[in-house]
């Protein structure tokens, strides 16, 4: 291609783009009501420029507000049917994986939403506790909520543990997320 067939390429692209945008935002109708207002079309399409740019901004501003600012504090399990006539039960076992000391909640929940019991542990490093036996009602569906008391949920585990007497332990346990 020659240069000048380029060049003029260029400048058209230009151009298109130039009218696209007067189109586009209005300013058409100005220049069609006083074409010899040329700095004023520009103050027009700066204005309407600007315009854009906040509308752009609040709209982000809007959706920065729907994503979560870090990782929460709150862990909860599956929940499990336990069968007291057969003589199961289940608890609630949380842990601190963090550095240092840090207070944990833990809820024993059933699926009315009836907290059965609430208990918070000052937990050392690695220290683990158990709570909330369950061991009243002839049949129910529980869960666990465990709680990280001024720290995230990454500095805590937590997992239900469903029993039965005569398998000598824990039949399962499933972890919080």
């Amino acid at each position: 291609m020659s240069r000048r067939l380029i060049s003029f390429m260029r400048r058209s692209k230009v151009v298109v783009l130039v009218a696209v945008l007067i189109l586009l935002s209005g300013v058409g109708t100005i220049i069609a009501q006083n074409p010899n207002s040329v700095p004023g079309m520009v103050d027009e399409i700066l204005n309407r420029i600007i315009h854009l740019q906040t509308s752009v901004n609040a709209v982000q501003t809007s959706v920065s507000a729907l994503i979560p600012s870090g990782p929460g504090n709150i862990r909860i399990t599956p929940p499990v049917n336990v069968n007291f006539e057969r003589n199961e039960s289940a608890n609630c076992q949380g842990a601190n994986v963090s550095d240092g000391t840090l207070s944990v909640r833990i809820q024993f929940i059933n699926s009315s939403g009836v907290t059965l019991t609430d208990q918070t542990f000052s937990l050392a490093a690695g220290q683990s506790v158990a709570s909330g036996q369950l061991s009243s009602s002839p049949f129910q569906t529980v869960y666990c909520k465990f709680t990280a008391v001024g720290g995230t949920k990454n500095d805590i585990r937590g997992a239900i543990a469903f029993f039965n007497p005569p398998t000598g332990g824990a039949r399962f346990s499933l972890p919080g997320e």
